[in-house]
């Protein structure tokens, strides 16, 4: 929920234990979304305060499983990260956020690690 974020190879998660730590985690950190990705080009952050923020994921950095990950988005506040979608090249994702119908795909591709637009 703090914006973190990473990718991991699955390599990393075939392991003998029946449980496995997929994160560091501090206390009050929670998970907000894992996604497996395939042919995806972009991703959308979407925070209780309607903010969103959609860049390339190539710009998520591959870390280790029991990394923290590194920071996705700015947050301002108390805000905190709702969700995250994942969108292909040319697919279309409309959503609901605050109300309105946004389409995703739409949204102007930022950067990673700066604030987003207001929806």
């Amino acid at each position: 929920k703090q914006a973190l974020i990473k990718v991991t190879d699955g390599g990393e998660f075939d392991v003998m234990k029946r449980t496995v730590s997929a994160t560091k985690l501090n206390e009050g950190d929670e998970i907000v979304n894992v996604l497996i990705l395939k042919e995806e080009r972009t991703i959308v952050l979407e925070t209780e305060e309607h903010m969103l923020l959609r860049f390339p994921v190539e710009d998520i950095p591959e870390k280790k499983k029991i990394a923290a990950g590194a920071r996705a988005m700015k947050l301002q506040g108390n805000d905190t990260i709702r969700d995250a979608y994942l969108l292909g090249e040319d697919e279309e994702r409309i959503v609901e956020i605050g109300g309105k119908e946004i389409n995703l795909s739409s949204l102007r591709i930022g950067s990673r690690d700066s604030k987003g637009r207001k929806a």
